[in-house]
């Protein structure tokens, strides 16, 4: 389970960011990941939650996870998403294919990636 060390990272580069700004704590975390990146949303999300507890900076944070399609471009001339019936990662070999020619091999241009948009702070000052 990679979800542990991905929300504990995030936990450290969130904090770091939100003690350069001051805050008093984090009221919201928005990320973005790809369905490439191999995350199970609710283990994120309780791992997040583990890491948070009993911290003054995170501990009421919300995590918004945004969870982004597959893209892909290919020889064809085809650039879109794929994949949207793709429920388990067992059955990604199957959808992964370009829908206009049938290529079993388009460049993957979307969907790997694992980042924070956003946060929110909170400072009491203000």
């Amino acid at each position: 389970m990679h979800e542990f060390s991905i929300s504990k990272e995030i936990a450290m580069k969130v904090k770091k960011v939100a003690q350069q700004k001051d805050a008093d704590h984090v009221n919201k975390i928005n990320l973005r990941i790809g369905k490439l990146s191999h995350l199970n949303v609710d283990q994120l999300e309780y791992c997040f939650k583990t890491i948070a507890k009993g911290d003054e900076l995170l501990d009421k944070t919300k995590l918004n996870i945004e969870e982004k399609n597959i893209e892909v471009e290919c020889s064809c001339g085809y650039e879109g998403q794929v994949g949207d019936e793709i429920k388990k990662l067992s059955s990604l070999a199957n959808h992964l294919k370009c829908p206009s020619c049938g290529n079993l091999n388009p460049s993957i241009k979307k969907g790997k990636e694992i980042f924070v948009k956003d946060i929110k702070i909170v400072r009491e000052d203000e």
